[in-house]
């Protein structure tokens, strides 16, 4: 039976170990945050099309079904700018955007949607 021999890694190696997995860390978590800021805007700039679409249409019908489409992009983006973990400056920017959205919707659904209603602005 041979004997197992343990070893150890020297601690330089470590520290620097742990250093790259700091900047990993770093690295993924500001690529969530790009990704989620994308995500919020784009579902943003979606209810804006949907509200061009709707105010453009002759079918009531489908007038009525973009601007449910809008709204609910509304209450997607509201949900996850005051969901997400952004920073203050990027939820701030984003809040001003979705107020675009909010007065594309005003223009054709007499602005049902309150931004103070779910704490995205005070």
């Amino acid at each position: 039976m041979r004997k197992r021999t343990v070893t150890t890694r020297p601690r330089k190696e470590l520290a620097a170990n742990l250093e790259q997995n700091r900047r990993v860390a770093e690295r993924l978590h500001k690529e969530l945050l790009s990704t989620e800021t994308r995500f919020i805007s784009t579902e943003i700039d979606l209810g804006v099309t949907f509200c061009s679409v709707a105010e453009s249409s002759k079918d009531e019908e489908r007038k009525q079904r973009n601007i449910a489409n809008a709204k609910k992009a509304w209450e997607t983006a509201s949900h996850f700018i005051a969901t997400f973990d952004l920073p203050d400056d990027v939820r701030q920017d984003l809040a001003e955007k979705l107020a675009m959205l909010e007065h594309a919707l005003a223009r054709i659904d007499n602005g049902h949607c309150d931004p103070r209603a779910h704490g995205i602005v005070s």
